[in-house]
């Protein structure tokens, strides 16, 4: 079983010391450090990145490039940058990124429908691009960084945008939306309503009904829903009206409690002033989206959080907890929030 989901705490000279549990029959430590300059490596995870590599590629072959060894080796690829293979030599960076360009393109030869291969080819060229790595490929081939860098974000884009059209889900509308991003722009408004319509049939269960308008709506960059969503039908549009004033109601309503208690609560003379909201980060360095939700009784948001990307949770109450989603439960506390800001890590 993959262990991915962490509480971590640095301790002095020993780098993060974390402590993975989450669903798994074991707990296991990992001892990493951060390399000034460059990625955070980590020394248990290097060593048999290599042959973890060659092993993958051996399947491609025998396989002829079945869909599952396409993944294995897009995650076998990957790992050897974010693990520090390449940094020390062990594995070529240059070489590897040519190499892997040329698996892909077979691989879509092969399977030029399939979903899964180019969700692969993405989450291979978004780990490149958003880990900040394409400084390995100088010292081999003397690119210029910011080449490599933005060549891996257009491969990236590209193939997210095929793994939707292949498969359309709210999940693979916010893998392209979100590494459509770039610095002269963002998704342009036809693409992103076009995108939204054509996840809309692929969405069954109110949550999600209502999770993918309001991310359409924010991602539009407009607050009117007869804007932001104007490529929906008027139901849609008036199921989303009213969802949303009643999730406003329930916080409003909890709100009121939480202050009416305060106000009840005994004075503490010579107590610092309570504080009653902080701003959490979420951040997700994996490749993978992690579903995620934020326990703030009596109300709790359902929310998700994308490959490499952070999300700041303003107005935040102490006491609050992070909670990972599971089997579509919010069972799992990986983080309270305390009296100040705070940042939580959801996968590294």
């Amino acid at each position: 079983m993959s262990i991915r989901y962490l509480a971590a705490t640095r301790l002095p000279g020993l780098g993060l010391l974390t402590f993975l549990a989450a669903g798994c029959d074991a707990i296991q430590v990992r001892t990493s450090v951060d390399t000034p300059g460059h990625h955070k490596e980590t020394f248990s995870g290097r060593s048999n990145t290599k042959e973890a590599l060659e092993s993958a590629r051996a399947k491609l072959e025998s396989s002829e490039y079945a869909e599952a060894d396409v993944e294995n080796y897009a995650e076998r690829a990957g790992a050897a940058f974010t693990s520090g293979a390449t940094r020390h030599g062990e594995v070529s960076s240059a070489n590897l990124i040519k190499e892997a360009k040329t698996v892909f393109k077979k691989s879509a030869s092969a399977h030029p429908k399939s979903a899964s291969v180019f969700k692969a080819k993405g989450k291979f060229f978004a780990t490149l691009a958003s880990k900040n790595l394409a400084w390995e490929a100088l010292s081999e081939s003397q690119t210029d960084a910011e080449t490599v860098r933005e060549d891996a974000r257009q491969e990236a884009v590209a193939s997210r945008h095929a793994a939707f059209k292949a498969e359309p889900s709210l999940e693979a509308l916010k893998a392209f939306v979100s590494h459509s991003e770039s610095p002269n722009g963002k998704i342009t408004q036809k693409d992103l309503f076009d995108a939204c319509k054509a996840t809309r049939p692929t969405v069954k269960e109110v949550d999600d009904k209502y999770e993918l308008l309001s991310y359409c709506l924010r991602a539009s960059g407009s607050k009117e829903p007869s804007t932001g969503l104007s490529w929906a039908s008027g139901l849609d549009r008036a199921f989303f009206a009213a969802d949303l004033a009643r999730r406003k109601r329930e916080q409003a309503a909890a709100d009121a409690a939480w202050r009416r208690e305060q106000a009840n609560a005994p004075a503490q003379p010579s107590q610092p002033a309570k504080v009653n909201w902080v701003n959490v980060e979420v951040k997700n360095e994996c490749n993978e989206r992690i579903e995620y939700c934020i326990d703030q009784p009596p109300s709790t948001l359902n929310t998700s959080a994308n490959g490499h990307t952070t999300t700041t949770h303003t107005a935040i109450r102490p006491g609050s907890r992070i909670q990972l989603k599971k089997g579509g439960q919010c069972s799992f506390t990986i983080y309270t929030v305390g009296e100040s800001n705070g940042t939580v890590v959801l996968c590294n």
